[in-house]
This record gives C-alpha cells, sequence and structure tokens, in this order.
C-alpha cells in the first residue's frame, strides 16, 4: 500500500494505491492430493485469514489518515466486490465501475491460466473506490499493456463540497516537498 497526499488547485486530497494477497497460491499449494484428502481447507482458511488482516490493516490505515480530505483507493484488490472481505471492508465506498461502467469490466487473467485462453479475464479484481466527496462519471476497462491485468480508468468529478481549506491538515499523512 501507498499513501500519497496530493495538492490539486481545489486542494488536497489522498491516494491511496494498494496490491492486496491474492487467494491463488493458497488454492494451489498442496496440489491434487490436498483436495483429495481436504486438508485444501487449511490452506484457504490460513489465506482467508490473511487476506482479512491485511484489508483490515488498510481500512484502517486510511480511515486514521484520512480526516476531511476526499480520499481515492485504487489498485489490485485481488477480490470482486462481491467477496465477503470487500463487502465487509470498502461496502461504503463507491466502486466507480459499478457507478458507471458497462458491461462486466472483468480485468484479471489475461494469461497464464493453463487450459484457459489468453486475453479472456473472467473476474474484476482491479477497482478505483471513491469516497463521498467524488462523483464517477466515466470508468472502462483497457488493455492488458503488458501486465496480467487489464487497467481501469475513471474519471471522477470532485464535489463542490469537497473542496478543503488551506488549514485543513493531516499529520498522519507524508507530506512531499515540490523538487
Amino acid at each position: 500500500m501507498v499513501l500519497f497526499r496530493v495538492e490539486l488547485p481545489t486542494g488536497p486530497i489522498l491516494v491511496c494505491n494498494t496490491h492486496l494477497q491474492t487467494a491463488r497460491p493458497m488454492l494451489m499449494r498442496g496440489g491434487v492430493r490436498s483436495w483429495l484428502n481436504g486438508s485444501w481447507q487449511h490452506f484457504v482458511r490460513k489465506n482467508t485469514i490473511l487476506r482479512q488482516t491485511e484489508a483490515e490493516i488498510l481500512s484502517q490505515v486510511v480511515a486514521d489518515s484520512q480526516g476531511e480530505l476526499p480520499v481515492l483507493m485504487l489498485g489490485d484488490f485481488n477480490m470482486p466486490t462481491t467477496s465477503g472481505i470487500f463487502r465487509e471492508y470498502w461496502s461504503q465506498w463507491t466502486v466507480a465501475f459499478d457507478q458507471c461502467g458497462f458491461g462486466y469490466g472483468y480485468t484479471a487473467p489475461c494469461f497464464g491460466v493453463p487450459g484457459w485462453p489468453n486475453g479472456l479475464p473472467w473476474v474484476r479484481i482491479d477497482h478505483i473506490l471513491t469516497d463521498r466527496h467524488w462523483r464517477p462519471t466515466r470508468s472502462v476497462t483497457g488493455s492488458t499493456n503488458g501486465s496480467d491485468h487489464r487497467l481501469v480508468f475513471a474519471e471522477l468529478e470532485i464535489l463542490p463540497t469537497a473542496v478543503a481549506s488551506p488549514a485543513q491538515s493531516n499529520s498522519n499523512v507524508a507530506e512531499f516537498p515540490d523538487s
């Protein structure tokens, strides 16, 4: 996770980019034998706890840093919006694609899955989330451009109520001076 304070002409915002743990390694661990004897359940439970903890920490760091600043959270969440973990930690956020995208918006996987055609993703696990200070006006899924995921793009409108006063500050966020 990377959290930036960005100065816009309308005032400061926070931008959080994340790449959360995937469930894939734990599902693959142990091979066919673990699926036949039931030991795969241990791996899945372990991974679920890890992913839940990671989501909880991310959610808390953003909440502690936000104050009244507008926040964008984006990246590879490695889970669809229907995931229990996603709903638990980000249901209060607006998912840009859900708000104004068209179609399924699948982003992954784009290649490297045995027995599955390249370039034909089946799940949307990459997201752009906005808080109450934003209104998504457009959201699309693009090409892979060399990644194993398709890119996500959104046009956003910052709402007038979100314009921060110069006195608004947040001591929990690192500020980077212009060079």
